[in-house]
């Protein structure tokens, strides 16, 4: 009986279907679900194995998109249809316990019972045994993969003629880019199920090079580490080794990861090594293992929200249809097809290409000091503001009693959520003072919705703040970190410095809604219309920054994810966060963006809500609808 026979198993791909459904699978170019998939297959599942078994099933075409990586690359994601997602998981239920018996115990990538940290583990046995260590890595390997060469180790290692037909027919399937239907002819699109086992049985062969001239490895995907006695043979060895792989698997090394070290002195997986008597041993660097093994699995890529953060300083130029970083110690392309902001939060050189192309695609960038305060943004081709709309604006902004009872609004919102801040703590922290505190905010509230003009509003507003910052030292319960006041320009202490940054990034969350709106952003209610070029982004951004920005900081702290190794002192008394800090937080903050809620019978992110608040409030200068914006109950 031939492995092709197993997969036409009707049991396995309903199996399969059910397990798609499990994971909530998100449709793709034909829009099936995959409940839809599953009720298919009971109806036409017969249907589909004579189609397989005759060899006239071609995969519909796979929806691709570029998305940058997290360590800094970029790539295409294919998203495929249900239905080839089902039978690319069943050819591998099938394949792979046989594959397992040919492949290399120095070959951990994607592998049951093998993972990250095996391949962790067989580095520091190496690496107390040998002197050197060389790390080679090939540039982009998965849009590298020779086809010809793929079906050949298929065949090699499979044999089965109808089996590899059907694999190889994955490997040259249409793809469906920004609306043009392209068909690869070298390459394997990553984020199908099966192009990860691709790719293993393609770096196989370099698995036994290694192997017949017995020199020690660890391959974990295309990350291998070659050991040696000594620097002459490894470069000898090395050498060889590279030039193989071009000749025979048409993969060039990349220049900037290949390096020969001591053991000790190399990172491997997002891990570093220290010598002791008992060897080597790994602790955490700083990439988690759980991240690059994310990489390799088939799971959906994080969404990046078109957001690219750029931390270390360098050069951004334009590279084809990318925008390259160019580091001095690594680079990584900023793909211009799903980039709507780029935050440069460091130093950097732009060149011409890189500015027209970001103005051709309308990408907005903001620009940060080293104290990440905003100096600029770089918003070309911003979209024409609508003058009825601009006039609406002016309107309510030179009615006193418009302009009053918005930027009440806006405050009496901010109040209530400084409020359910307080509770919550109270909650797992009684404090008498949380009560005394909520009580004068409450007699606050009264005069608010009663305040004759603006002037007293914003007394009433700088009031009700100051109280809600005399809870901060409570809401803390990190010896490292005290708050005492609110201090700015510059921050003096670690809190203060989290309440800047925090502040900046939801100001500037807000400003690129506003800008891709037919709002203008200078002509603000709450906070007034001068000299300020800004204005609305800050009024909306006082109603989340104690559910979005507070809670960060107080997350962050309790939980000591920060420490105070994360902040820089400056002559002039200022504190600021690191690069590394900064990084800490960005994750945080829009891990916190991503957060669901009920609204209404409706689950919304923070992110969803910011963008519908500004719509919120076109439709009440459109309509004269009632502005109400969001409040959260807890």
């Amino acid at each position: 009986m031939k492995l092709f026979d197993n997969i036409l198993n009707l049991d396995l791909f309903l199996e399969n279907a059910q397990l798609l459904k499990n994971k909530k699978f998100k449709a793709g170019a034909d829009r099936m679900t995959a409940d839809e998939a599953y009720s298919w297959l009971q109806i036409n599942g017969a249907q589909l194995l004579r189609q397989l078994k005759r060899g006239t099933y071609e995969p519909a075409a796979a929806l691709a998109y570029p998305i940058a990586k997290q360590s800094g690359g970029y790539r295409r994601v294919a998203k495929l249809t249900a239905m080839d997602t089902i039978i690319q998981h069943v050819m591998m239920d099938v394949v792979s316990p046989y594959l397992e018996k040919q492949f290399s115990d120095s070959s951990h990538a994607y592998r049951k019972n093998r993972s990250v940290e095996t391949a962790v583990n067989q580095y520091c046995t190496y690496g107390t045994e040998y002197a050197v260590a060389v790390k080679i890595d090939p540039v982009s390997c998965f849009d590298n993969v020779n086809h010809a060469l793929l079906n050949q180790m298929l065949n090699e290692m499979i044999g089965d003629e109808k089996l590899v037909a059907l694999m190889m027919a994955y490997v040259g399937m249409p793809i469906l880019s920004e609306g043009e239907m392209l068909y690869p002819e070298k390459g394997i699109l990553q984020g199908a199920p099966i192009s990860n086992l691709f790719c293993n049985i393609y770096l196989h062969k370099l698995d036994v090079y290694l192997e017949e001239r017995q020199i020690p490895f660890v391959r974990y995907a295309d990350d291998v580490v070659l050991f040696f006695d000594t620097s002459t043979e490894a470069k000898n060895k090395c050498e060889r080794t590279l030039a193989y792989m071009e000749k025979e698997l048409f993969l060039r090394k990349n220049a900037k990861k290949c390096k020969i070290d001591a053991p000790v002195n190399l990172r491997y997986l997002g891990y570093r090594f220290e010598k002791s008597q008992y060897g080597l041993t790994a602790f955490d660097a700083d990439q988690s293992p759980f991240d690059v093994l994310k990489s390799w699995q088939d799971t959906t890529p994080r969404d990046t929200h078109r957001t690219v953060d750029v931390l270390k300083d360098g050069i951004l130029r334009q590279k084809d249809y990318s925008l390259l970083f160019d580091g001095e110690t690594e680079d990584f392309d900023i793909p211009i097809a799903s980039t709507e902001v780029i935050n440069i939060y460091a130093s950097v050189i732009f060149d011409s290409g890189f500015l027209q192309k970001a103005m051709d695609r309308g990408i907005l960038i903001n620009l940060y000091d080293k104290h990440s305060s905003l100096i600029g943004r770089f918003y070309p081709n911003a979209p024409l503001k609508s003058p009825v709309m601009t006039f609406e604006q002016l309107n309510f902004y030179y009615s006193d009693r418009e302009r009053l009872m918005l930027a009440q609004t806006f405050v009496l919102t901010a109040l209530k959520h400084m409020k359910l801040n307080i509770r919550y703590y109270h909650k797992f922290y009684p404090d008498k003072y949380f009560e005394k505190t909520v009580t004068a905010i409450n007699a606050l509230e009264k005069e608010i919705k009663v305040c004759p003009s603006y002037e007293n509003l914003l007394l009433l507003e700088a009031r009700t703040r100051e109280a809600y910052y005399s809870c901060f030292d409570r809401f803390i319960h990190n010896k490292d970190f005290i708050f005492e006041k609110r201090t700015k320009r510059p921050p003096q202490n670690e809190v203060n410095a989290l309440i800047s940054f925090g502040n900046t990034l939801l100001y500037n969350l807000f400003a690129t809604e506003i800008y891709k709106s037919p709002l203008d952003i200078r002509i603000g209610f709450l906070h007034a219309t001068n000299n300020r070029e800004e204005s609305l982004n800050l009024d909306f951004a006082e109603i989340y920054k104690p559910l979005v920005v507070d809670r960060v900081i107080f997350a962050l702290i309790n939980r000591k994810a920060l420490n105070t190794s994360h902040f820089e002192k400056t002559e002039n008394g200022g504190v600021y966060l690191t690069a590394e800090g900064k990084r800490i937080f960005l994750d945080a903050f829009y891990e916190k963006l991503d957060t669901s809620l009920q609204v209404k019978g409706e689950h919304f992110t923070y992110r969803e809500l910011i963008k519908r608040e500004v719509q919120h409030l076109i439709r009440y200068f459109r309509n004269s609808e009632k502005y109400k914006p969001f409040k959260q109950v807890k």
